[in-house]
């Protein structure tokens, strides 16, 4: 995928009832990016909070642990934080892990339209969490089968060599405002403060509900970092904050290969697997 510039425009706030047609314009419908299999390992997240609603996203991964298909999760863990004062407490993820919602396959055509029927799976239980990088990994209350057979679903891969030498063009998946799945992209991102960064965007936006989308090395398609959040407002890196390309906003996402050696394999590296390729 090739990452286009465009002029900058201020991107404009998420427009409720949240769900499809609600993101800004300026984000790109994964649909009309092809090939993008790794688009289906991404689903939309509905989380309870103190406000009524939480929308994110997140990202399936593979595994090196041997067990092809199980339903791990990636997503950014600020969606746990129920009180929404910066502090994710167990309570909170138990009561995240109970009520919350993870939608695949929320994508239209690339002409638009109504969004395909998504598969729903209800609650997760949380394996491993790393809240200064703002990472939580879950494994979905579904078995790998299930999982397989009604969501047809792509499990990223990653390499931990990525992050000692960041590539050059960068893509994000992810559902703003809950919307249909967009895609976004980036060009030359660095190291800071352990947060992959993003001086802007080339093409597309990220919107409330991007939070905990992955981004992906454009050149192997192997999952980098989670969506964290933006300095788009004045409190430093904060999850809230719309921002189209062009922009000159930075954008942090959580890096996952440290995470994912961890607590997913302890391999430098896992490939993605496929299902509907591998069978």
């Amino acid at each position: 995928m090739t990452a286009l510039l465009v002029a900058p425009r201020p991107a404009t706030p998420c427009t409720p009832p949240y769900g499809p047609g609600s993101a800004d314009a300026c984000n790109i419908n994964a649909s009309c990016v092809e090939p993008l299999p790794e688009r289906r390992s991404v689903m939309r997240i509905t989380a309870p909070s103190v406000d009524g609603q939480l929308l994110g996203s997140g990202v399936l991964v593979n595994n090196g642990l041997g067990n092809l298909g199980t339903p791990y999760v990636v997503t950014a863990i600020h969606l746990l934080d129920f009180d929404q004062d910066g502090d994710v407490t167990d309570p909170e993820g138990h009561h995240f892990g109970q009520h919350a919602e993870f939608a695949f396959g929320v994508e239209s055509s690339c002409g638009g339209g109504s969004p395909s029927p998504p598969y729903v799976v209800q609650g997760a239980s949380v394996v491993a969490s790393a809240e200064g990088l703002d990472t939580v990994l879950l494994q979905l209350y579904v078995s790998a089968d299930d999982l397989i057979a009604n969501a047809h679903p792509y499990y990223a891969g990653w390499d931990q060599g990525t992050m000692k030498d960041l590539p050059i063009d960068v893509h994000a998946i992810h559902h703003p405002c809950g919307d249909v799945k967009m895609v976004s992209a980036g060009v030359g991102p660095d190291d800071f403060n352990g947060y992959v960064r993003l001086a802007g965007l080339a093409c597309g936006g990220v919107q409330p509900g991007s939070s905990g989308g992955p981004l992906f090395d454009t050149a192997t398609r192997n999952l980098i970092a989670l969506l964290s959040g933006t300095d788009a407002g004045d409190a430093g890196i904060t999850p809230a904050g719309e921002v189209c390309a062009g922009e000159l906003t930075n954008i942090y996402f959580g890096p996952f290969t440290d995470f994912g050696f961890q607590f997913l394999g302890a391999l430098d590296s896992v490939p993605a697997y496929d299902p509907v390729v591998e069978g």
